[in-house]
């Protein structure tokens, strides 16, 4: 970790002969809880550091993805432009004087 956590050894010294602890018992007991504060805890800057180095990685392998999908919505935008282009269009042929019979083989009103 970049940042160390302020702990009050003396103050913990003091608290712990206090409650009847030895001098070496307190001061034993004192480094030990200032080795894991310093090797086990995050500080708010260590975490906005994780957190920084995280959304670094996750935009890295999301690049390609968001690519890909790039290219496939180009792909298919480019077919449909292709199906529905004016020459097509004109080729197919659409029935204009044949009646329509909607459901049950009834003609709409109308036709």
């Amino acid at each position: 970790m970049s940042h160390a956590i302020a702990f009050d050894t003396l103050s913990s010294v003091k608290r712990l002969k206090e409650a009847g602890f030895t001098d070496a018992q307190a001061e034993v007991q004192t480094r030990i809880i200032a080795e894991l504060v310093d090797e086990r805890l995050a500080t708010k800057q260590d975490l906005k550091e994780f957190e920084l180095r995280l959304e670094l990685r996750l935009s890295a392998e999301l690049a390609p993805l968001k690519w890909g999908m790039a290219i496939t919505v180009g792909g298919i935008v480019a077919i449909i432009l292709k199906f529905f282009s004016p020459h097509r269009l004109a080729s197919i042929k659409m029935p204009t004087s044949e009646k329509k019979e909607g459901v049950w083989g009834i003609h709409p009103p109308g036709f």
